[in-house]
C-alpha cells in the first residue's frame, strides 16, 4: 500500500470513527453549543424536558455558560437578559417576551441561568441570551442567539 492510499484509507476510518461517536452520544442531539464572536464565553443551552419545546406548554430553558478553559460563569456574576423572538423576525424587532432568569443547579453546573417559558404557538423561536460581567467578575460582554423549534 503506498502513502496516499495510507492516508486516505486512515482519513476514511477517523472519518467514521468520528460520525459513529457523534451518532451514538445524546448530548450531539440533546444540546445546542455556541461560542461568542470574541471566542471568549461559551454557552450551551439545554431544553427540559428532553429538549423538546411543546407549544402551550412550559418547558424550562437552562444556559450553561462558561469561560476560555471551562470555568463555570454563575447567574450571579452575570447580567444576564434572556429575549424570546418568532421566526421570521419583525423589522422593529420587538421580543414578544422577556422571562426572568433564576439560579439553577443541574447536571455538575451550579446556579446557572434558567427560564421557565411557555411558547404560544408551533413554529420556530429565536432565544437571544446577552450578558455582562457583574462587577468583580472578569469576561467580554456577549449575546447568543438560539433557533428552538416548537412543536405541537
Amino acid at each position: 500500500m503506498n502513502f496516499l492510499s495510507a492516508t486516505r484509507t486512515t482519513l476514511i476510518s477517523i472519518f467514521f470513527v468520528f460520525i459513529s461517536s457523534e451518532l451514538c452520544n445524546d448530548s450531539a442531539y440533546s444540546h445546542y453549543t455556541e461560542t461568542d464572536s470574541f471566542g471568549n464565553v461559551g454557552a450551551t443551552l439545554h431544553i427540559e424536558p428532553n429538549d423538546i419545546a411543546k407549544a402551550g406548554k412550559s418547558s424550562q430553558a437552562w444556559f450553561a455558560l462558561t469561560k476560555i478553559g471551562g470555568q463555570i460563569i454563575p447567574l450571579n456574576q452575570c447580567d444576564c437578559k434572556l429575549e424570546i423572538y418568532k421566526e421570521p423576525r419583525s423589522k422593529n424587532l420587538v421580543s414578544l417576551f422577556k422571562p426572568v432568569l433564576k439560579p439553577l443547579s443541574t447536571e455538575g453546573y451550579k446556579n446557572i441561568p434558567s427560564a421557565d417559558i411557555t411558547f404560544p404557538k408551533v413554529g420556530i423561536y429565536d432565544l437571544e441570551l446577552t450578558g455582562t460581567p457583574q462587577k468583580g467578575s472578569i469576561f467580554k460582554p456577549f449575546k447568543f442567539t438560539f433557533k428552538v423549534t416548537v412543536s405541537n
